[in-house]
């Protein structure tokens, strides 16, 4: 077993412990074998030290309550109520919802993928994320792409998404995520997101529903209200443009199917592009091009189109 099962191991019954030290003052054989499992290990006490950490995180245990305290009874003098909590709270901890994973979507693939917890994620063509559960926390690490998250709520185990230079923590909450460039957005559709720097941990700023938060490679926060049109059009399988850049619009379309198309001049890559259109035809969107702007379409033999401005127009 390496070290890091063996540190799950510990922290498993450590939180096992701690359920039955919350069911009242235990018998005399019971504490002998508590303090046995304790000096067996130092991994046990520290072990012991993390789970007493969240409970007083969580604001149900002060520091004279550590069971290490020669293993005195939790539930001494704290009422029926907070050690009914502290029941449910340990029952949490022994659940087997660890674990690490890879999630991926090919290009023009969309898929649903169900998270230990009961969070639910909606994952954008050619995306992916990393998951990481301990008995403590829920993180996710969005690589590339986009996601639409549904957090389960689990005030002592939050839920961290990072992307990049962002790191939104949640407890129980609906938003979306998206990495473009060097940039990320969030938009929350529910609940409350807290916003840190993924780096350094400081908190940059606090969504509420309608709130979208865009962060910058070098970690500039900007948060404003709008209608969140423009970052849910994916779930339905639309792209809204809104001033964006040929260059970067023509990159969102590859992300659902081949794009072949070959810019004349630097000059159109720039060119800014406004509309609504279906992630899955490429065709028509270089046909409304055509159609909007001074702009030819040429086909090639291999089936590559290129862009090239038309003589005489600016």
């Amino acid at each position: 077993m390496s070290r890091e099962e063996k540190e799950q191991q510990a922290l498993y019954e450590a939180a096992g412990w701690m359920g039955r030290l919350v069911e009242g003052p235990p018998p005399a054989p019971i504490l002998a074998e508590f303090r046995k499992w304790l000096e067996a290990d130092p991994l046990h006490a520290r072990a012991m030290e993390r789970v007493e950490e969240q409970w007083r995180l969580a604001g149900h245990m002060a520091p004279a309550d550590s069971p290490r305290r020669a293993a005195a009874p939790l539930a001494r003098g704290m009422g029926l109520a907070f050690a009914a909590g502290l029941a449910a709270v340990a029952f949490m901890l022994v659940r087997p919802l660890y674990g690490e994973a890879h999630v991926t979507s090919g290009i023009g693939e969309v898929r649903d993928v169900a998270l230990a917890d009961g969070s639910q994620v909606h994952l954008d063509a050619d995306s992916a994320l990393d998951v990481s559960f301990s008995p403590f926390s829920r993180g996710v690490q969005l690589t590339r792409g986009a996601a639409e998250f549904t957090v389960s709520h689990n005030q002592w185990r939050p839920f961290t998404v990072e992307a990049g230079p962002a790191a939104i923590r949640v407890t129980g909450t609906h938003f979306l995520v998206r990495r473009q460039g060097g940039e990320v957005s969030t938009y929350l559709i529910s609940g409350g997101i807290e916003l840190r720097d993924a780096r350094s941990g400081e908190r940059k700023a606090e969504l509420h529903p309608g709130n979208e938060a865009v962060v910058t490679a070098a970690g500039l926060v900007q948060v404003q209200a709008n209608d969140g049109v423009k970052d849910k059009a994916w779930l339905s399988g639309k792209l809204l443009f809104d001033q964006t850049a040929l260059s970067d619009a023509l990159d969102q379309f590859r992300r659902y199917g081949p794009v072949q198309v070959t810019l004349s001049s630097d000059a159109l890559a720039g060119l800014k592009i406004s509309g609504l259109y279906s992630s899955n035809d490429l065709p028509g969107f270089l046909q409304s091009l055509a159609t909007a702007y001074p702009l030819r379409l040429t086909a090639e033999a291999n089936g590559a189109v290129v862009i090239e401005k038309l003589p005489g127009k600016k």
